[in-house]
């Protein structure tokens, strides 16, 4: 993990009030829980209580810190970013620049920014009017988006702005804003706004397409698939699990299945997208299962390699006879915490502006099956965005 620079303190006056400290983020560092000895992961997950209400809010923030992990998107999403410097300047502190941390990089491309979830830019790439004001018309902000390259260099605007912004304040590897306002108390009448960004996260490595080099096509992609397979080997934020030990040929099965148009009600799109946020701070068993769920996945650890299997009707490679049996046999049919008439899905609603949301999937059949008795379980689908 890339440090995102070094410490800057500055005073801020004005707009968040006097005498308020401001960090660069330095020396983040992001840890996951070993893999090894896991036999089979990935679980469509039944809490208890859900989180997902306050891990929404949590994406879409926009605190201030200095330890924060660098979340990493996969797919496409809507987030915040942890402000990790603020200084002011001009005449009676008129212009507050910000930046904001928003994730690891690379991404892809930025969609639209939000300002109190209202779109800033129109269809023509101008200045929403509700951000506009004086005798000119002009923009009382501006906002420099930075896809998180290894290469990308130090803002310029800002650096014209401030001598607290210099070349070394790359943010290599992180996908970050700049972010001026100026001061107007009609434009800005609650204060510091929340700043969103609708964003298509990291490249990941297509395997499946080599035109490129031998190392396949890296480019945007929402796969579940291609997702979890970068997450594994990924160095910096995932589990730097050596190539030779990820079985391709289950990925690019899975990738496949996963890219398939399905109609659902009238509704044509693919299979399985994977469109959420890593937290680099929790175990990386957690994130894993997670992602999982987009594609009712299951990693599994045999003969020495990680292979990804999905829950889906397929053909039978194994008869059990009574040559192959041996011992006694059991059964299980399940209970009534397991066998369900309704579930519930909780999942981030992409149309409603990525709320915690959820979808209700209710079956009369099994209901007279289970003498209309109420059976409903729940689920979460963090990674899922579309009902």
């Amino acid at each position: 993990m890339p440090s995102v620079a070094t410490k800057i303190f500055t005073t801020v006056a004005g707009w968040l009030g006097g005498g308020t400290v401001a960090k660069i983020v330095a020396g983040i560092v992001t840890t996951g829980a070993v893999l090894a000895g896991q036999k089979i992961l990935g679980k469509i997950m039944a809490p208890e209580v859900s989180n997902m209400g306050a891990e929404g809010i949590a994406i879409r923030d926009n605190a201030p810190s200095n330890t924060s992990p660098i979340p990493v998107v996969y797919g496409r999403r809507q987030v915040g970013g942890t402000r990790v410097f603020v200084t002011t300047t001009g005449v009676d502190n008129k212009f507050l620049h910000l930046v904001l941390a928003i994730c690891e990089g690379e991404v892809s491309e930025l969609h639209q920014v939000y300002i109190n979830d209202v779109a800033l830019y129109n269809a023509d790439g101008s200045i929403n009017n509700k951000f506009r004001g004086g005798d000119d018309n002009r923009a009382y902000i501006k906002v420099n988006f930075h896809t998180g390259a290894d290469d990308q260099v130090a803002d310029g605007d800002l650096k014209a702005s401030t001598y607290l912004w210099g070349d070394n304040h790359k943010l290599s590897g992180i996908c970050y804003a700049y972010v001026r306002l100026e001061y107007n108390t009609e434009i800005w009448s609650s204060g510091l706004p929340i700043i969103n960004f609708d964003i298509s996260g990291k490249k990941v490595n297509d395997i499946r397409n080599t035109a490129d080099d031998a190392n396949g096509l890296f480019r945007f992609s929402s796969n579940p698939a291609l997702c979890i397979r970068d997450y594994l080997i990924n160095t910096r934020y995932g589990r730097s699990i050596a190539t030779s030990e990820i079985d391709d040929t289950s990925f690019i099965a899975a990738a496949n299945y996963c890219d398939e148009t399905v109609t659902i009600d009238g509704v044509s799109q693919l299979r399985y997208g994977c469109n959420g946020v890593v937290n680099t701070d929790a175990s990386s068993i957690e994130n894993l299962t997670k992602m999982l769920t987009s594609c009712r996945g299951f990693l599994i650890y045999t003969g020495g390699k990680y292979k990804l299997v999905l829950d889906k009707i397929d053909s039978s490679t194994f008869a059990f006879t009574a040559d192959n049996m041996i011992g006694d046999v059991s059964m299980s049919i399940g209970s009534k915490s397991t066998l369900w008439n309704r579930c519930k899905a909780n999942f981030f609603n992409s149309e409603k502006e990525w709320a915690n949301d959820y979808a209700i999937e209710d079956s009369t059949t099994y209901r007279t099956a289970d003498n209309d008795l109420l059976l409903e379980g729940s689920i979460e689908l963090p990674f899922t965005s579309d009902q």
